[in-house]
């Protein structure tokens, strides 16, 4: 059972996504690592701050219609794109989602609050069943999710976000290479769910001593934006972001 979010209307029955529910998801393929056993538990990979907070300002730009936007990051961790919507947007609600409840006081220290008192800003979900009140209050949904979940993620997200609302996911840029994600029917993702930009992230970024450097986007959907879709636009200038450097451990 979900537990109640204050000031986000979540319905009490249990949500099952219309787009998971109707359209067949096919078998997932593992993410690289996976099926040797080196991927980091739970896929988790906290996103250097830097760039959780180029990849935040740059969606500043398309969220102008809000004064005070509703911002749900559903995969937290421990909070760097929570910390960079604090500084993007001061005044903004933020709700900061993890199925590890470990991550309560890195993400409420980050800024995840609903209101002036701090309060409601973290909650130990797995974003695989978030109800569609919480998805439907967003007006931008942005995170780094587990690889191996970004499928369904947007999916389950896509089939309950209000028109206007954004869905931002920092993913390799390998995620527009397979077959399924085409396929007119079933619809595979981006039939069900057309990609409105998706910008190439410059240097490419890695996620830890443990994680390659790998071609990284943003990709963008905007609900509401299908009939007007000719395909995904990429900016004629990539995403920018300063690589903090590595400092290499002392010999002893």
């Amino acid at each position: 059972m979900s537990e109640e979010m204050p000031g986000i209307d979540i319905p009490q029955d249990e949500f099952v996504s219309e787009a998971m529910e109707d359209v067949p998801v096919r078998k997932r393929r593992k993410a690289p690592g996976e099926a040797a056993g080196t991927r980091n538990e739970d896929d988790a990979y906290d996103t250097p701050e830097a760039l959780a907070l180029a990849c935040t300002a740059w969606c500043h730009q398309l969220l102008t219609r809000v004064e005070v936007p509703l911002i749900l990051e559903p995969c937290a961790g421990n909070g760097p794109f929570v910390k960079a919507a604090r500084q993007v947007w001061p005044c903004s609600k933020i709700v900061a989602i993890d199925i590890r409840p470990e991550c309560r006081e890195s993400c409420v220290m980050a800024g995840a609050a609903l209101d002036s008192g701090g309060g409601g800003g973290f909650h130990s979900l797995d974003a695989l069943t978030l109800p569609a009140g919480t998805i439907g209050a967003a007006d931008l949904i942005i995170t780094n999710p587990p690889f191996k979940h970004a499928d369904e993620l947007v999916r389950h997200f896509w089939a309950s976000m209000k028109d206007g609302a954004f869905l931002t996911f920092l993913l390799s840029v390998t995620f527009l290479g397979s077959k399924d994600r085409w396929e007119e029917e079933p619809p595979g993702l981006f039939k069900l769910a057309p990609l409105t930009y998706m910008i190439p992230i410059v240097p490419r970024p890695d996620f830890g001593p443990t994680s390659p450097k790998f071609e990284a986007g943003l990709f963008i959907w905007v609900k509401g934006n299908e009939s007007s879709n000719y395909g995904a636009l990429i900016p004629p200038d990539p995403l920018r972001w300063v690589k903090p450097k590595r400092t290499r451990a002392k010999k002893e």
